[in-house]
């Protein structure tokens, strides 16, 4: 990677490239697989024959030759990127933010998850994977589990009988999880050549007690844990965090390098969320991406990202809706959208909440519902803009 030329994307900053950076067949390669992550302009006389990129609001990696990778930056500072993620991945019992000034860049902000990562995996090597029982069917010269008479029957001449019978082992979706995320993680290529080789280690030490296969993050979620495998919850919240940023994608085969990418405007919605059921006071409960079906079949639907309910009332407070975007003023479409989510829910408050001070302020009634913008400002300490966003909220 080192020897890789990297363009930096800042967030929703249009970059100029000269026509000859990359030929037209990488330009075609990023607008088909990363349309939503940059807007691409080819060279033309519009853009006076140059590369025009726009970084979508993404953070990370993405490789497009042997010898050229793109950079993508946020406004955000890796500091509070961190802090959000503590939030949005419920991370806090790891304290990982000691020594935070020394991680500046998104490589040491990588790094510094994969080592954490990796002390959990060898701390669980060390104590023992978890096993559990699984069913197997063999066939063997002595009986175990449940003797399959059938087969006996069609094979009466064979020495060896088939039998059913269950087999504790560490073979099993809680550790190959656990494989799998190591292998995404040696394919980055982003670490530093002391974390790789410790990740290839780990890698090659579960591979010796399980095997490969695929999983997704939706794998590491809403998995049960009891007092034997509980501190493998932290871990496959961490796999989930590699596996749901590795790309749009999964490049395997020779490719040399996955990609690695954060979708900041997901992560704001998960941290705002998150950080209201962790502050809110006692009468209140929040619900994320809650449906509103629109159909007697509930094949019509809107997801809205935070409902806020007031308990003693049994009653709907206010919609809330995320925008990470760049804008200086509300949109008209998203003030429609958050308008008709408040009248489908039945309520009278309807809230857009914003990552900056920037935006101008909206506080305006359409029919009986009050629609306002509020904002969760990302540039300073979070807690205390979220105090701030908090007392805006309620009040």
């Amino acid at each position: 990677m080192s020897e890789s030329e990297y363009i930096v994307l800042k967030e929703f900053i249009e970059s100029e490239l000269p026509s000859n950076k990359f030929d037209y067949g990488i330009g075609n390669y990023l607008y088909e697989k990363y349309s939503k992550q940059i807007n691409i302009e080819f060279p033309n006389p519009k853009t006076k024959n140059k590369w025009l990129l726009t970084n979508l609001g993404w953070v990370g990696y993405i490789p497009v030759s042997d010898n050229i990778t793109l950079e993508l930056h946020s406004k955000v500072s890796i500091e509070n990127i961190f802090l959000m993620l503590e939030y949005a991945y419920k991370l806090k019992s790891f304290f990982f933010l000691k020594g935070i000034v020394s991680c500046n860049t998104i490589q040491d902000f990588y790094e510094r998850l994969v080592n954490l990562f990796l002390n959990k995996v060898y701390d669980r090597l060390n104590k023992g994977l978890y096993k559990e029982y699984s069913s197997r069917t063999d066939c063997l010269p002595y009986i175990c589990g449940r003797l399959d008479v059938n087969h006996m029957v069609r094979n009466s001449i064979s020495i060896s009988m088939k039998c059913k019978y269950e087999e504790l082992s560490v073979d099993i979706d809680d550790n190959k999880i656990l494989t799998w995320t190591l292998y995404i993680i040696s394919r980055s290529n982003i670490c530093n050549s002391d974390t790789l080789r410790r990740v290839n280690i780990a890698y090659r030490k579960m591979l010796s007690y399980t095997s490969q296969d695929h999983y997704s993050f939706n794998d590491c979620i809403g998995r049960l844990y009891n007092k034997l495998n509980c501190d493998y919850e932290p871990l496959h919240t961490l796999c989930r965090f590699f596996l749901e940023h590795k790309g749009p994608k999964i490049e395997i085969g020779g490719y040399k390098m996955i990609p690695f990418l954060v979708n900041m405007s997901r992560l704001f919605e998960l941290f705002v969320s998150e950080w209201l059921k962790t502050n809110l006071p006692p009468q209140y409960e929040i619900k994320a991406q809650e449906k509103v079906i629109l159909d007697d079949d509930g094949i019509i639907y809107f997801s809205v990202d935070i409902i806020l309910y007031h308990l003693p009332t049994n009653t709907v407070k206010c919609v809330i809706d995320t925008k990470y975007k760049s804008h200086n003023s509300p949109l008209q479409s998203d003030i429609s959208q958050i308008t008709t989510y408040a009248l489908l829910v039945g309520c009278k408050e309807a809230i857009l909440v914003y990552p900056s001070n920037m935006v101008n302020q909206l506080d305006t009634k359409i029919g009986d519902i009050r629609v306002r913008s509020l904002s969760f400002c990302l540039d300073n300490d979070l807690e205390t803009s979220g105090q701030v966003f908090l007392n805006n909220l309620l009040n």
